[in-house]
């Protein structure tokens, strides 16, 4: 993600990750990788619950609960999402230029939308 990073910012959106992971290993994962944008802790996956994206595979108790399908949100600052993508694998993810491409037509609409009345 760190590579595509400046092509999403450029079009006014800002990076951040999250994981299950908690506070203390992304603190080393971030020391470590040097990465440029947040990488959040949802320990507990109440946001991954919220979003309707957990991998139910993965049971209460077992190590990976609270994993997510892999994907990618655009929130706005209103909180409104405005584009969601979660796929149910983790080997099989959507190019990182089709991405880009929903979220600059995403955020098109979005700033549309602000002119409306």
């Amino acid at each position: 993600m760190t590579e595509w990073q400046e092509r999403f910012e450029a079009v006014g959106v800002q990076v951040a990750a999250m994981t299950y992971d908690g506070v203390d290993k992304l603190a080393a994962f971030q020391e470590k990788h040097s990465v440029g944008y947040p990488v959040l802790s949802d320990q507990g996956a109440a946001h991954v619950n919220a979003f309707g994206i957990r991998n139910e595979d993965y049971g209460e108790g077992h190590g990976a609960y609270g994993v997510a399908h892999p994907g990618i949100f655009l929130i706005d600052a209103e909180g409104i999402i405005r584009l969601k993508r979660a796929l149910p694998g983790y080997r099989d993810r959507p190019p990182f230029e089709e991405l880009l491409g929903a979220v600059t037509a995403a955020v098109g609409t979005a700033q549309g939308d602000e002119g409306e009345s």
